[in-house]
């Protein structure tokens, strides 16, 4: 077999282990649900609108908590993602279909961008590079939040690395005049452009890079090692930097006119989210190979327990380990597993409630944004491959290199996750259905739910931001990662025989902190059950035991507000 051919086969299996709901059927699902999904298309899809001339488009001000300003930087930017989207628009495609196309667009790059890595940065052999590759592209972490589709792009981050370790070795090597003298432009390019994209691993590499700095303080050979880099590459350096601080200054400062006027999330509001010690070996209640897990008494009781779905595998977690063990002594290990060791002792919730998450709040004000603080270690995929790539080239001859090369098929194996999947036909209906209510002529329209509904609580706030985008009449709903003060419709329905009072009691409200007129807004009522995608099965037998109170009676479970 020519061996080119190999890192496409594994592209291939990733791509079908990744999007299998999507692919067989034939685009008629979309990959995972009618939250957050939705959101993350409707701002890629903003970013189309504003890019293709769209009369009344505005890049900071998307119409929805109208007629709140700014409301962009309410949650992550995804403008450097848009260009794997904006294409298929540009042809014509639909917003939805355009979206899928986006998502394995994104698994493409992912790969192609840690194979390169791999190979070149690294030195890997092509398959060590296509297997190491693959643990960082699909990680089941990773593929297991494809409802968070902001975090499954890592190629900014991924380059930034890569980046880095070219001007160290460049520095090492004396090599200056080489091509390392771009490596500060890319370094600085790929932290712009992941700022553009998505704000949690923007933070993540912030911290990572304040931790590097920190213990290169405290070491002298870690110092010195930096000290030669910065020396080696200052005026490129500060070229770079400076050029990227320019750049960034319109993200920034949107984010800190949001920062101001919106209530910043207290440290306690993270808790539920710190990794504990279990979230490190939990793979999520759809994992292939680990579904069974999730009723054992470790993981049972995980608060917002997808979120927690953070570990590698038994496989992929023992090639780390013993990688890292067999490199202990090259400092670029050690230093690789100090920041991970201090990352893991800041960031998680031991038992008995102890934790230094208090501190790095207060300490790093990037941070002070999170809530799902968990979502940092979906970066550990990338030191899991390249463990497994780097043990993979190594493998040797005979019996030993087939039973490495084995080894790291189970490890991408193990990251199996099925996901969730709607029908797009369900997606398109409710949107559908809801424009064709919408009164063209009102200044601005909002939905309200009528009846209960165990899931979706916040879908029609996505239905009405989807018919705004269809009609051009702005919407007062909203769904994005906070709220502007003042707007009161965050979980807000209607019981069945309920009026209309309170509702414009508080529509009254909002317009009179705004400079509405509320009799041009128009209120629609939806059936809060209806277009509801069906109930899948539960993945495991049995169910969790309910939370109990005093007196041993079940504790209602608290109302979630949305995490994008």
């Amino acid at each position: 077999m020519n061996r080119r051919i190999v890192p496409l086969l594994v592209l291939l299996a990733g791509l079908v282990m990744a999007f299998h709901p999507t692919l067989f059927s034939g685009f008629g699902r979309l990959q995972t649900d009618l939250g957050d999904t939705r959101l993350n298309n409707y701002l890629l899809e903003h970013g189309w609108r504003c890019l293709s001339g769209e009369p009344g488009v505005r890049l900071w001000h998307p119409p929805f908590f109208h007629p709140a300003s700014n409301t962009l930087a309410y949650s992550d930017l995804l403008l450097s993602f848009g260009p794997l989207y904006w294409p298929w628009r540009a042809l014509g495609l639909g917003e939805v279909l355009s979206f899928q196309l986006w998502m394995i667009g994104i698994a493409i790059c992912n790969f192609a961008v840690a194979f390169l890595f791999l190979r070149r940065a690294m030195a890997f052999d092509q398959l060590g590079s296509a297997l190491g590759a693959f643990v960082i592209s699909f990680a089941a972490s990773r593929v297991g939040q494809l409802d968070h589709q902001q975090l499954f792009p890592i190629v900014f981050v991924v380059g930034a690395l890569w980046a880095a370790i070219s001007m160290a070795r460049s520095t090492a090597a004396d090599d200056l005049p080489g091509r390392s003298r771009w490596a500060p432009f890319a370094f600085f390019g790929c932290l712009l452009a992941q700022l553009y994209g998505g704000y949690y691993y923007f933070a993540f590499s912030l911290a990572i890079l304040a931790l590097v700095a920190l213990w290169a303080l405290a070491v002298p050979r870690w110092r010195r090692a930096l000290g030669a880099v910065a020396r080696g590459h200052w005026q490129a350096i500060i070229g770079a930097g400076c050029l990227a601080l320019l750049l960034a200054l319109p993200a920034v400062t949107h984010y800190l006119q949001t920062a101001a006027t919106v209530r910043t999330r207290a440290v306690t509001a993270a808790f539920d989210m710190l990794p504990r010690l279990a979230s490190y070996a939990y793979l999520g209640a759809r994992s292939w190979w680990y579904g069974w897990m999730t009723d054992l008494p470790p993981f049972r009781n995980l608060p917002t327990r997808h979120e927690h779905a953070i570990g590698l595998g038994l496989l992929t977690t023992v090639c780390l380990l013993w990688t890292a063990w067999r490199n202990r002594d090259r400092q670029a290990v050690r230093l690789a597993i100090t920041i991970a060791l201090s990352l893991g002792l800041l960031t998680t919730m031991f038992p008995g409630g102890v934790q230094l998450w208090t501190v790095l709040y207060r300490a790093f004000p990037p941070f002070q944004g999170l809530r799902a603080v968990s979502r940092l270690w979906l970066l550990l995929a990338i030191p899991a491959g390249i463990a497994l790539g780097w043990m993979v080239s190594r493998r040797g001859p005979g019996a030993r290199a087939a039973l490495v090369v084995a080894l790291a098929a189970g490890a991408c194996l193990e990251q199996g996750v099925t996901t969730r999947s709607i029908a797009v036909s369900l997606v398109e209906a409710r949107t559908g259905d809801l424009a064709a209510r919408v009164d063209r002529s009102a200044d601005a329209f909002l939905v309200v739910p009528r009846g209960a509904s165990k899931r979706g609580q916040n879908w029609h706030n996505l239905d009405a931001m989807w018919a705004s985008r269809r009609t051009g009449v702005p919407t007062v709903n909203g769904y994005s990662g906070t709220r502007p003060p003042g707007w009161g419709f965050e979980g807000f329905r209607l019981s069945p025989e309920e009026g209309l009072d309170e509702t414009r009691q508080r529509l009254d409200a909002w317009a009179g902190a705004t400079g509405l007129d509320p009799d041009r807004i128009q209120v629609l009522v939806v059936d809060a059950a209806a277009n509801l995608p069906e109930e899948e099965p539960p993945r495991s037998p049995r169910p969790a035991p309910p939370r109990r109170g005093q007196g041993g009676r079940p504790t209602p479970k608290p109302r979630r507000t949305p995490v994008p």
